[in-house]
């Protein structure tokens, strides 16, 4: 069992390869060395990678620390560097007064009641994504999940579509999911400007992306208004100041809505497909309950919430493989968690698959179990103080997205119930897909009628 460490000057270390560090189990399966290592040393610990270390941090009371009460002393710093060519100073890049000017700008874009408008449109979404898909095909769950989520960002946040060749969007998206993987964990930073393979590779990506961009912007301001993200984005005003985001800041933020939004979504779905091929008796439950709420019609706003078991699933699922699996922040001053040590500009990486596997919170921790949520776990409420449960992160910087989300996976998950069941080939193979987000391997399935 992991428990809260005692109060002492230094975290234990582990030092790894010489010269290395840890870099090589972090490259191979960065969760499971951390969790190996935070079950034989405790939730906070440093490990090194390099000439350098990172702290790793864990324990509940201290994300709430980092988090909520120190939340100004722990910013973003350059733990984020690797992917701000690509996402610019979008809101999980940014700080201080642009990143509050930012986030009250464009929250109202992102209230319940206007992702609820969606449901309609994201069902109809999925239903042409699973005909793509027919009873006794073999896809891979994880692409065809990727495409579907891309299509749900495309077509209900910017009311758009990419047309019938998907192929270079689809070529960068994985270019960059690549290469955030390959460098994540480097010990060094290989600077962007090297003309080195990767580089080149990386750079065309995101010019693809910021074309593709520009051209739905152009589109629809040349067009109609229509009630979406976009219209929202490009009419909202601060309201403090009044104030309209400037071009740049706007393509960041459409830019990191379009990347990271799709990207773990798509990991989410992939991982509860994967955990209820595995528990296939979970599956069934889901099946009876979309079909007892809406079997002869489509679903609706008001049945997203109306279908426990669905979210249980889903919430088990972000418990277990959390997409966003760590997250960084840098301290500006000295400060210490758990009476551990953080120097000033030291790195904190926050795992929340450690934080979710902790026994004293969660019993049977490496079993999938929705009946926690069904139950009212205490300790099940995401984006809470208590910080226990953070697949979204938690306090003032919770993930803007998080209620799209959940919408949209409870809205795929209820198609392809009525569609029929992704049955892995091999559900004893599939393993972590470590980089920026944990994606998994080994997704093969058929897709097979229900019994």
């Amino acid at each position: 069992m992991i428990r809260a460490m005692q109060t002492v000057s230094e975290a234990p270390e582990v030092r790894g390869v010489p010269g290395l560090g840890c870099v090589p189990w972090m490259i191979s399966d960065g969760p499971a060395f951390l969790l190996r290592t935070a079950r034989e040393r405790g939730p906070t610990f440093r490990a090194r990678m390099g000439p350098g270390s990172m702290l790793v941090v864990s324990h509940p009371a201290d994300l709430r620390t980092i988090l909520h009460d120190h939340a100004k002393n722990f910013v973003r710093g350059n733990t984020v560097d690797l992917i701000r060519p690509l996402l610019g100073n979008g809101l999980p890049l940014s700080d201080g007064d642009f990143w509050l000017k930012q986030r009250r700008t464009m929250q109202p874009a992102f209230n319940r009641g206007h992702i609820q408008s969606l449901t309609r449109l994201m069902g109809e979404v999925c239903q042409r994504r699973l005909a793509d898909a027919p009873v006794g095909a073999t896809i891979d769950v994880h692409q065809f999940f990727t495409l579907l989520a891309r299509d749900m960002i495309v077509e209900t946040m910017f009311s758009d579509s990419l047309g019938g060749d998907t192929r270079a969007i689809d070529t960068a998206f994985m270019t960059i999911s690549e290469f955030t993987g390959s460098r994540a964990f480097l010990p060094v930073r290989i600077p962007l400007h090297w003309p080195l393979p990767s580089n080149k590779r990386f750079h065309e990506a995101v010019r693809v992306i910021d074309e593709t961009i520009d051209r739905i912007v152009a589109r629809r301001k040349g067009g109609e208004s229509r009630d979406d993200l976009l219209d929202a984005l490009l009419h909202a005003r601060d309201p403090e100041t009044g104030e309209p985001m400037q071009q740049r800041h706007l393509r960041d933020e459409l830019v990191t809505i379009f990347f990271a939004g799709h990207e773990t979504t798509a990991n989410l779905l992939t991982w509860t497909c994967v955990e209820l091929s595995r528990h296939p008796e979970w599956a069934r439950r889901m099946r009876d309950e979309v079909l007892a709420k809406a079997s002869d019609r489509a679903l609706v706003a008001e049945d997203v919430h109306q279908l426990p078991v669905t979210n249980a699933i889903l919430r088990e699922a972000l418990r277990l493989h959390p997409p966003a699996w760590i997250f960084a922040r840098q301290g500006i001053e000295d400060d210490a968690l758990s009476g551990v040590r953080v120097r000033a500009r030291e790195v904190a990486l926050i795992c929340p698959y450690i934080t979710h596997r902790l026994e004293e919170f969660w019993p049977d921790p490496d079993v999938f179990d929705p009946q926690r949520f069904l139950d009212a776990n205490p300790y099940a409420m995401g984006g809470g103080r208590d910080a226990h449960y953070v697949p979204f992160g938690s306090g003032p910087h919770v993930c803007i997205g998080n209620h799209f989300a959940i919408t949209e996976a409870v809205v795929a998950l209820a198609a392809l119930a009525k569609h029929g069941r992704f049955s892995l080939l091999a559900p004893e193979r599939v393993t972590n897909k470590v980089g920026a987000t944990l994606s998994a391997s080994n997704t093969a399935a058929r897709v097979k009628p229900w019994k």
